[in-house]
């Protein structure tokens, strides 16, 4: 029998873009003399590769300014962890990550969960920044949802990728909506993903009566078709090895859906970074544990209860103004950087305390 070629192509990719990421960097003369022209005060970074490391590692010492990293997700832990090419290219990752920490000043984070424990793990100030929303897709606060016309479906819309697990906890909420219909409760929910995941995974979710498939998006389409929505769905998968991958990330789309002032229903490990943020936002109900009762408890609350939606989406929409405005944000960065090309470079002996812990909303575990 012939061996599926899919697997071994996965494999080799995987290993060329190992050995790749380790080849050298010699940046010509004139683009060190053009670094030099700019004459920064930090250079920031999000690196994410042994490439990018060491090409921020050059800027920063060729104007002997502080680094100042931005992690958006826990590559330094993940990153070429499988052992390919012998295991050189993750010893590569850790050689130069402790570089690039003895070169920085401060460091940056996706979520505010990521920020807490790296700056504990790496000594070094961290805070925390993600994803930010242009003003002009921002929900009107003057303008609450409309209230839906009796025996009209609820409609609940995902935006995203259906990789890393995602498409089997959507299948789950699919799953609890079909069981829901049977106890006469209409529903139904409208996935959006990109055009590749649309013959991945699509057929995963196909034969759910609740569950639309909708088509690709481009950028500009998702704020409307967000507040169009009466719920807003964001799923991460309970399998460990995905667990590990998005622990501390946070979804570039939770800002959005906040923006939106449309209530957002979790569905992923409680302790992931982004049900942490849906919490901490009070914009939502986060199911953190795998239970098809709970959810479908959850979902049914969510659905039945106007006064509900409209309180939690008007909640995620003041705390988007608040964290996630594209103008706040700019705001915020400028004051982090002035403050990292002041400090100076490398760990400190011990990691700043921790900010008190906000109450936190509705937490299904």
């Amino acid at each position: 029998m012939d061996q599926d070629p899919g697997p071994v192509r996965a494999w080799l990719r995987k290993e060329l873009t190992a050995f790749f990421d380790l080849t050298p960097i010699r940046p010509p003369a004139h683009l060190r003399d053009w670094v030099r022209a700019q004459q920064p005060q930090v250079v920031y970074a999000t690196l994410g590769s042994i490439r990018m490391m060491r090409l921020a590692l050059m800027a920063a010492r060729e104007c002997d300014v502080p680094l100042v990293p931005h992690f958006m997700d826990d590559w330094a832990t993940t990153l070429y962890a499988q052992g390919q090419v012998l295991g050189l290219p993750r010893q590569a990752v850790r050689r130069e990550l402790r570089a690039v920490l003895r070169q920085s000043s401060y460091g940056l984070g996706i979520s505010g969960p990521m920020a807490r424990e790296y700056e504990r793990r790496y000594r070094l100030p961290f805070a925390a920044f993600g994803n930010c929303v242009d003003a002009e897709d921002f929900a009107d606060p003057g303008h609450p949802v409309p209230p839906r016309p009796d025996g009209a479906a609820i409609e609940l819309v995902y935006v995203g990728g259906l990789h890393l697990g995602r498409w089997r906890s959507l299948r789950r909420i699919g799953e609890a909506l079909d069981q829901l219909a049977g106890e006469g409760m209409a529903a139904r929910l409208t996935v959006h993903m990109p055009q590749q995941d649309v013959a991945r995974y699509g057929g995963h979710l196909a034969d759910l009566a609740a569950v639309r498939l909708g088509r690709p998006l481009i950028s500009t389409e998702v704020a409307a078709v967000l507040r169009g929505a009466d719920v807003l769905v964001h799923v991460e998968s309970f399998a460990e090895d995905n667990r590990a991958y998005t622990r501390y990330s946070l979804s570039t789309k939770i800002p959005q859906y906040l923006a939106a002032g449309r209530p957002v229903l979790g569905f992923g490990p409680v302790e992931l970074a982004s049900m942490a943020h849906l919490r901490e936002a009070d914009a939502g109900v986060v199911v953190g544990v795998d239970d098809p009762v709970a959810l479908s408890r959850e979902l049914a609350r969510l659905c039945q209860e106007a006064g509900l939606r409209e309180r939690l989406g008007r909640q995620g929409l003041d705390f988007a103004v608040r964290h996630h405005r594209s103008d706040q944000v700019a705001l915020r960065l400028a004051e982090v950087l002035g403050e990292a090309a002041r400090r100076s470079v490398g760990p400190t002996s011990a990691p700043r305390a921790e900010p008190p812990t906000r109450s936190l909303t509705h937490v299904v575990r």
